[in-house]
């Protein structure tokens, strides 16, 4: 894999190609940070929190922190892309940039094709990152200049649409209620009593749309949220208890497997990976 790579306090770049890319180096993640992402050239899908977004040269996603996605790919072709990850501090002074990533349910409104952004400007805006020399004294103002610019137009676009455009799903509701709940017992058996569904349907059901068990997708969500909280300075015993889980040792082995590092030793980089044993 070729990748050119840019870092600074609150944004970071990468454009990475991969010749030969193989579909078991893509896992199921999530991000500490913001991700603007722009699909350059390949064969591939994402899936973010259930929903499936078949990909074009062009296009670029969005994802916010905790947002659970996954890339597809779909044949052996070259694939392409251009990713910032970035900090809410990245986008000061240039308020509502962040509204896209805010406004709208989990899972929807990630994809932003060349007609809803005016043509293929943003998404060329991007490839031309390639250009600039990254170890220029100009490399930072460069970079944030076109970052800002894209994040405007993907701004413009989402103020464009309707509000019923974003109308929540029976999965928006499911997923709605498993963050605002993550304190307390989330088995499969409650969330089937709200949602007024068997056991058998729920899991199917949730399976079917986000690739996970209700156990595994609860999981996630209850160690992204520890994490967050220990990076602002709460106690790992603490947080354990808030984030619902049944005793610290618990806490503690599931920590440790999903980031590789424990919740005391945490420095906060990388993300989480799921897998079937999560």
């Amino acid at each position: 894999m070729g990748s050119k790579i840019f870092r600074s306090d609150f944004l970071d770049l990468s454009i990475s190609v991969d010749e030969n890319p193989d579909p078991k180096d893509f896992w199921l993640h999530i991000h500490s940070q913001y991700e603007l992402y722009c699909f350059i050239s390949g064969d591939a899908e994402f899936i973010i929190e259930g929903q499936r977004y078949s990909l074009c040269p062009g296009d670029i996603m969005i994802m916010r922190p905790g947002e659970l996605h996954k890339l597809i790919i779909r044949s052996g072709v070259p694939y392409e892309r251009c990713v910032f990850q970035f900090s809410a501090q990245a986008c000061d002074g240039f308020p509502g940039l962040l509204k896209p990533y805010h406004d709208r349910v989990l899972g929807k409104w990630n994809r932003f094709d060349a007609e809803r952004l005016h043509g293929a400007v943003a998404s060329e805006i991007l490839t031309s990152l390639k250009d600039i020399d990254f170890g220029s004294e100009n490399a930072e103002t460069e970079i944030r200049g076109r970052f800002v610019a894209v994040l405007s137009y993907v701004l413009q676009a989402f103020s464009a649409e309707p509000d019923s455009m974003h109308a929540a799903t029976e999965l928006d509701e499911i997923i709605a209620y498993i963050d605002a709940h993550l304190s307390e017992e989330l088995g499969v058996d409650r969330l089937a009593a709200v949602f007024s569904g068997s056991r058998s349907q729920l899991n199917n059901f949730f399976k079917e749309n986000t690739g996970l068990s209700t156990h595994q997708y609860v999981t996630a969500k209850r160690l992204y949220t520890a994490r967050n909280m220990l990076a602002h300075g709460e106690k790992p015993s603490a947080v354990s208890e808030k984030c619902g889980f049944r005793g610290y040792s618990v806490f503690y082995r599931a920590y440790r497997k999903f980031f590789g590092k424990t919740p005391q030793n945490d420095d906060f980089s990388g993300d989480g990976l799921i897998d079937s044993d999560t």
